[in-house]
């Protein structure tokens, strides 16, 4: 008994101690006597380490010098990507409204998050139902918003053109990068307003970059390049179709592809007449024309097609944007894999940078030792080609930036 009196006053004394020396202190410990002069914690279970009948082991925790100096030099604990994304909703809604929008040929299903707040509503896809659509945030009380819609073609665009007049901040989504999100959400239902619902989501979790159309003249070439590529596709469907055609059915397609031609080549003069109609449109042409490889016609689907220096800051960037960009496959030491490109960019600058990388292997002669180092490493013909491709929108990309003709001793 002499011995337990003992024990409780050495505590007191080292409780006092530790106050003086301002320790951090646990509960108390319910010490339990094992041998003469021999104090042993008495271990609790985890579940009920914290209540107040069991407490957590151990009587004094007198910090160490070491734990104290990684204590004063740890960094202070900052939000990163992983906790922005967790948190994002609320900073996004709070900032600004969010307003997700899945858009169909004739209707929009909409869902507006205002101040906690989930409003939805469909509104039909014309001037009509556009206007429709600023009376409803009229009355909600929500003069600018944060609009997020999948990139459709001709659905979104008269949609994204009329956001972006009203001065609401417009990101363009990639559909494929919205169905993932959804995927990954677990979402199993798809319905219209159930998509407007997810495009709210990956816009609040991902705070896409805003979008900013082209120049009435960059859209308008980038018309004319396409219908010409569609008349290029046609044209060459006739022409698949005339081998082994009947007699009675050759003078049906001869007429149809002396019409499409004489079409193509009007609209090949109209992209020259556009060219030479904007200063700046003609000044861009005539720089790309001086990059060996690149002709007239390929640097009018540059302009259209390109992300411009005023879009994008990095010659990366611009590569991205063409799908001109390596993928790699690596997972522990086994799996090593190239997939080739990327190909989720622009399809229409893939297709005409082909046979420019090939005049350009041949006759560029910074590309032709570019193209002659890969080989001599192993890289595969269309590797090279590829490459080469690339190459050509660096180039092309800085051309552009610095408004200066193309220098092959800077290559």
């Amino acid at each position: 008994m002499a011995k337990r009196f003992e024990a409780g006053a050495e505590e007191d004394r080292a409780v006092a101690q530790a106050l003086k020396l301002g320790c951090r202190l646990a509960p108390p410990s319910h010490l339990r006597l094992v041998k003469s002069n021999r104090i042993q914690r008495k271990i609790y279970p985890r579940k009920s380490a914290h209540t107040s009948m069991s407490p957590m082991p151990g009587v004094l925790e007198k910090p160490t010098a070491l734990a104290s100096s990684q204590a004063a030099n740890e960094p202070k604990r900052k939000i990163g990507k992983e906790n922005k994304t967790m948190n994002s909703t609320d900073s996004v809604a709070a900032a600004l409204p969010v307003l997700g929008l899945d858009v169909a040929k004739a209707s929009v299903q909409a869902e507006l998050r205002s101040s906690g707040n989930k409003v939805r509503f469909g509104f039909d896809n014309n001037l009509k139902g556009f206007a429709q659509l600023a009376g409803i945030l009229k009355e909600h009380n929500v003069p600018k918003v944060w609009a997020g819609l999948e990139a459709t073609g001709p659905y979104s665009h008269a949609l994204a053109l009329w956001l972006h007049g009203q001065a609401h901040r417009l990101s363009l989504l990639n559909p494929r990068r919205v169905k993932q999100y959804a995927r990954s959400a677990g979402k199993r239902n798809k319905t219209d307003l159930l998509d407007a619902a997810i495009i709210a989501d990956f816009v609040c979790a991902h705070e896409p970059a805003p979008w900013q159309p082209p120049t009435l003249e960059v859209a308008q070439l980038q018309a004319l390049v396409r219908r010409r590529e569609e008349l290029s596709s046609m044209l060459q469907a006739e022409k698949n179709r005339l081998e082994g055609v009947a007699p009675n059915v050759r003078s049906s397609l001869e007429r149809i592809l002396a019409t499409l031609s004489a079409e193509k080549a009007r609209l090949e003069k109209l992209i020259t007449q556009q060219i030479r109609s904007h200063p700046q449109l003609s000044r861009d042409h005539q720089l790309l024309c001086s990059i060996k490889g690149i002709g007239s016609l390929t640097a009018a689907i540059l302009l259209a097609e390109m992300a411009r220096p005023g879009q994008v800051e990095r010659a990366r960037q611009a590569a991205a944007h063409a799908g001109l960009v390596p993928r790699r496959e690596q997972s522990g030491t086994s799996v090593r894999r190239n997939r080739g490109l990327g190909k989720e960019g622009n399809r229409y600058l893939r297709k005409a940078l082909y046979m420019p990388a090939l005049v350009a292997i041949k006759y560029n002669a910074p590309l032709r030792h570019f193209a002659s180092r890969l080989r001599a490493a192993g890289k595969p013909k269309m590797s090279v080609v590829c490459a080469v491709m690339r190459k050509l929108i660096h180039i092309a990309f800085g051309v552009l930036k610095h408004q200066k003709p193309f220098n092959p001793s800077l290559a």
